[in-house]
């Protein structure tokens, strides 16, 4: 027979394992990405609930995909010029992928941009894309087209802007060879033409438009693009 001061024990102990695991023991895990797309923020340290998850981030530079608990937490990003120190609260549903892109110049809508990213792949043969439009410019349209082929009818995304449709929603075409064309708003006055880009079958990846800035110095229409893979 147990000796009772044994028994209180070990009752005690189990109902501890009991409330720990029924008050999230087994929670789990998300990921964030992080993107420096702001030239003027010369280097970031990113701290989540004040732990730091990542030092120096330079710009056009990435964290990669952080593992973190699921659920609420606030990011807070030291060095950032402005505002001073940024910090944002944000959820972080379990099993999913997030990116924070940091974009804008100086005073010129500096800020964050929220991205849910897309971790399903495209039907059989094809590949998904999507814009994040980070710069401090006036909205532009978005033509994804075939390699060599000009601007033209419907624009796949009409504008996109800091504040409006960007991130894009994921667009699924087949594998091959594209060029992504940003236009003057309702124009096909050309402002910049990545060139030809290669995606594969099953391939999701997301296409930053940035201000081709210096830490100093900004004209607000000379782009530069950066790609992030997101699945395969």
């Amino acid at each position: 027979m147990m000796a009772p001061r044994k028994y209180i024990f070990f009752a005690t102990l189990l109902l501890a394992l009991e409330l720990f695991s029924g008050c999230g023991g087994h929670q789990g895990t998300s990921s964030l990405r992080i993107v420096s797309a702001n030239a003027s923020e010369v280097s970031i340290n990113v701290l989540v609930d004040g732990a730091p998850v990542a030092s120096s981030v330079t710009f056009l530079n990435n964290t990669g995909y952080i593992s973190i608990p699921a659920g609420s937490h606030v990011v807070a990003l030291q060095g950032w010029v402005n505002p001073p120190n940024m910090s944002i609260a944000g959820t972080f549903p379990e099993g999913a992928q997030s990116t924070w892109l940091f974009g804008g110049w100086g005073p010129f809508s500096s800020g964050v941009i929220q991205a849910s990213d897309d971790m399903t792949p495209a039907a059989a043969g094809n590949f998904k894309l999507r814009i994040v439009d980070t710069t401090a410019s006036v909205g532009l349209d978005v033509y994804f087209l075939p390699a060599g082929t000009p601007p033209g009818g419907t624009p796949t995304f009409s504008p996109v802007d800091f504040s409006q449709n960007s991130p894009s929603a994921y667009v699924s075409l087949p594998a091959g060879s594209y060029h992504v064309v940003f236009t003057d708003f309702q124009t096909l006055n050309v402002e910049f033409d990545t060139g030809p880009i290669t995606f594969s079958a099953g391939q999701n990846r997301t296409l930053l438009l940035i201000n081709n800035c210096t830490a100093t110095s900004c004209g607000l229409k000379d782009f530069i693009t950066m790609m992030l893979n997101d699945l395969n």
